[in-house]
């Protein structure tokens, strides 16, 4: 009889101590981890990749390129598996709770980014920054230079790499917006210069990170609205709308066009003048049918 006491309190201690777990995490505690796959092709929705985190059950692209991955604290990346592209990893800083991505870019080339941050007020570089871009991150180095890679890139649909919007932060700055316009990849490779920014004790700081904005009706339905800047009847940039409807482009004085297309549906073109960077532009609601 006392050898089945004993036998009974073994079973119940390694019950107690989660002999049976299972699953990638344990312990319950999670990571959410929510983001949105675009085509650096198209600027619109990659539907139906896989994405993955080591360890857990996959997730998989919805129509508007969003997805949401339960995995550990302790994962520091995922991976987008493409038909078209391939497996594209993004690294990120593990935490418990909900991490958003934002906007994970994929593509058919893969190419380097470079640049060197500068400080606007004295010339001289700024070192430790971190530089995003795409969906991935590094850190500048001492001499304010800074590579990015691998950063998705088809030389036939400029406008769209163009409109992609990266950026610079570092505590003692204001939080900078760039993009690649006008700089097409050489050798492998995207050189951007220099990328000004303004101290964050600075009276004057920059201004929105956009020239233009304006949003998609009905908000919900207009997801996945694929939105094209116009110059001279030729692309420039293009813009993929998300749940709230809204769209920016950051783009210099000119005249501009804009079109608007989710699948059979689309919005008349309108017409649009920035007259210079310091006075955005709201373009008013453009309605699908």
């Amino acid at each position: 009889m006392k050898n089945v006491v004993f036998l009974l309190v073994g079973v119940l201690w390694l019950i107690g101590c989660g002999g049976g777990s299972s699953g990638g995490g344990g312990g319950g505690v999670s990571t959410t981890i929510v983001g949105q796959v675009l085509d650096v092709t198209t600027g619109g929705a990659v539907v139906g990749a896989s994405v993955t985190a080591a360890g857990f059950a996959a997730a998989t692209t919805q129509g508007d390129g969003s997805f949401s991955l339960t995995a550990g604290p302790t994962t520091t990346s995922v991976v987008v598996d493409t038909t078209s592209y391939g497996a594209w990893t993004f690294p990120f800083t593990g935490s418990s709770g909900t991490v958003d991505l934002g906007q994970l870019w994929v593509g058919p080339s893969r190419v380097s980014l470079s640049g060197t941050i500068i400080d606007s007020t004295t010339g001289l570089p700024v070192g430790n920054s971190t530089v995003s871009f795409a969906g991935i991150s590094t850190t500048a180095a001492g001499n304010g230079k800074f590579t990015l890679s691998p950063v998705p890139y088809n030389g036939a649909s400029l406008p769209v790499f163009w409109g992609i919007v990266g950026s610079v932060t570092n505590p003692s700055y204001f939080t900078d917006m760039f993009t690649a316009s006008g700089v097409s990849a050489s050798g492998g490779v995207v050189a951007l210069g220099d990328i000004l920014v303004t101290p964050s004790n600075d009276p004057n700081p920059p201004g929105q990170p956009y020239s233009i904005s304006g949003v998609v009706e009905p908000v919900g339905p207009s997801t996945g609205t694929v939105v094209t800047l116009l110059s001279g009847g030729v692309p420039v940039r293009v813009f993929n709308v998300g749940a709230t409807g809204q769209y920016t482009f950051w783009i210099g004085p000119g005249s501009y066009t804009i079109t608007y297309k989710n699948g059979s549906q689309s919005a008349p073109t309108q017409s649009v003048t920035v007259v210079s960077l310091g006075t955005p532009v709201t373009v008013p609601p453009a309605t699908l049918h």
